[in-house]
């Protein structure tokens, strides 16, 4: 693990004053739709996203994601930006061995994409050499959380 959970918000939200839990529970067609454009299954109906405000200002969403990436979970967090890019993506725990975490130079390549067809590993994502199984769970997260925020939060 490498943040506490009381660490998340400064990690997410740098400038915020507050922070506010929104939580949903998915209808079939919610779910059946964050699926259809993640192209990752949904794990749960209850869904907790985080909003960050400076003030009055929205500074954007996060979504934390929990999966298996080969035998072992990963955690990671991804923020979104008020407009539905990604702001930044954060490895929160790791429990596979650790020459198979993603550095932070390869997560900074998601900054400023958005969910479409090109946000894929092979396309506008580089792989991670010895790692692709971490490299496509880790895309498959962050096109679950942007597809989630696309339908929670955008289309409200």
């Amino acid at each position: 693990m490498f943040y506490a959970r009381d660490e998340v918000r400064g990690l997410a939200f740098p400038r915020a004053t507050r922070m506010e839990a929104l939580e949903f529970f998915l209808t079939a067609q919610q779910r059946e739709t964050i699926e259809h454009q993640s192209l990752a299954p949904v794990e749960s109906d209850f869904v907790t996203a985080y909003a960050g405000y400076a003030a009055d200002e929205l500074l954007g969403y996060a979504f934390i994601d929990t999966h298996q990436v080969r035998t072992l979970p990963e955690t990671f967090l991804v923020v979104v930006d008020p407009d539905g890019q990604i702001a930044s993506v954060h490895v929160l725990a790791f429990y596979e061995p650790l020459e198979y975490l993603p550095a932070d130079r390869w997560l900074s390549q998601y900054r400023g994409m958005r969910l479409d067809a090109g946000l894929r590993v092979g396309d506008r994502v580089a792989g991670i050499t010895g790692a692709t199984l971490t490299a496509h769970a880790i895309n498959g997260g962050i096109r679950r959380a942007l597809a989630m925020y696309s339908v929670l939060i955008a289309e409200r």
